[in-house]
């Protein structure tokens, strides 16, 4: 973290003079610096939370890496609209212990489906965001020299679709579950 501060601090002047002498590989290579090193502490804080897990009895390290993990890749891990509407339906005093019992089992089965969808949304985005930062600026270096933008499709498009279709599903199931009352 101190590397990267002090790295961030050093490249802003050199950053400013390759803008201003229109140094786009310059730019470029200050940026893929400032990049490594914002992946290295993004690694050393997954680490971290890794150490930290393996020193926890089993019954916290679980709640504790998921907290964890949900901090650190937010888009990954925000609740959704299935989970917002399970913990309504749960909330509701005029629903039969059977109902009450058929949705807990449907939440359960839903927050299995889910976890493994937002694990692989995270690691898709630990994978390509390095790559996203580094075209954004390799496109603004285009942009500046009158070149045509090279864009790369997100590979978290079908993952957070994935998602959607989820929580549709289980969004349906649950509306089956309850009376129309």
């Amino acid at each position: 973290l101190v590397r990267r501060e002090r790295l961030f601090r050093s490249s802003r002047s050199n950053m400013i003079d390759s803008l201003r002498l229109d140094d786009g590989d310059e730019s470029i290579r200050i940026i893929r610096e400032q990049i490594d090193s914002r992946v290295q502490v993004r690694n050393a804080n997954l680490n971290g939370i890794e150490t930290v897990a393996a020193g926890l009895p089993d019954s916290l390290a679980a709640s504790f890496r998921q907290a964890a993990l949900e901090e650190a890749f937010p888009r990954a891990y925000r609740r959704t609209a299935a989970q917002r509407l399970f913990e309504s339906a749960l909330e509701l005093d005029d629903i039969s212990e059977d109902v009450r019992t058929a949705i807990v089992a449907l939440e359960l089965a839903y927050t299995g489906e889910i976890a493994e969808v937002s694990r692989r949304i995270a690691d898709l985005i630990q994978q390509h965001q390095p790559k996203q930062a580094l075209e954004r600026a390799e496109n603004f270096n285009r942009r500046q020299r009158g070149q045509v933008e090279e864009h790369t499709a997100d590979p978290t498009r079908e993952a957070f679709r994935e998602r959607q279709e989820i929580d549709r599903r289980y969004a349906a199931m649950l509306r089956d579950l309850l009376t129309p009352e």
